[in-house]
């Protein structure tokens, strides 16, 4: 486990670290356009961002099956339940150092441009990022778990695409508003996360038994 957890974040330092200097852009870009037409609310600027996180999980899955990892898999004592569990280590951990540079783009911008620290907008922001993130991975991720990279992408990118452009902008809003504590809005984020990983495991072992 440790050697996959570890594979994965070479992997993102060494291939997507463009992507995560824009989430710090991001992050500076948003208190800047906070009172513009540009930002119809908070929700429309993430969902680009958890682009972003689901296209790193994608390129992921697309590289290992390119560099024949399947293969080399073979020769370790490795299961198919440490394989899906290292991938979703690999996508919360995208989704808090997103958090994080989000986080720190706007308080630096918020700090030196605009002249005033909105801690309420920025955590409306990092909540969004966790929401977006997590209604990704639940729909997502079970299904390349089940069909693989080459059945199982363009149904994945509808998912995506279909959450952002459809996804019900009260609904948002009454998930952002949440009445919630921070702490325990993330721990129920993290239990779903964990629901969705067993039965990703559930059908990547099924996946293999066929």
């Amino acid at each position: 486990m440790k050697g996959l957890i570890r594979k994965e974040w070479y992997s993102l330092w060494s291939q997507y670290r463009i992507h995560m200097l824009a989430m710090l852009g991001l992050g500076v870009l948003l208190p800047i356009i906070k009172n513009t037409d540009f930002f119809p609310d908070e929700s429309f600027w993430i969902y680009w961002a958890v682009i972003t996180i689901f296209y790193i999980l994608m390129h992921s899955v697309e590289y290992e099956k390119k560099s024949n990892w399947d293969m080399y898999r073979a020769t370790f004592p490795i299961n198919g339940r440490e394989i899906v569990v290292s991938k979703y280590i690999f996508g919360f951990g995208i989704v808090i150092i997103a958090s994080i540079l989000v986080f720190a783009g706007s308080m630096i911008c918020q700090k030196m441009i605009v002249g005033r620290i909105n801690i309420y907008f920025i955590g409306r922001v990092v909540k969004a990022i966790w929401i977006n993130g997590t209604l990704d991975m639940i729909f997502v991720f079970p299904i390349l778990c089940r069909y693989g990279y080459d059945e199982g992408r363009v149904s994945a990118a509808m998912i995506v695409c279909f959450l952002g452009i459809f996804y019900p902008y009260r609904l948002q809003q009454l998930l952002l508003n949440l009445p919630f504590p921070t702490i325990v809005f993330l721990i129920l984020l993290f239990i779903i996360w964990c629901f969705s990983g067993v039965l990703s495991c559930k059908l990547y072992e099924k996946r293999n038994d066929q």
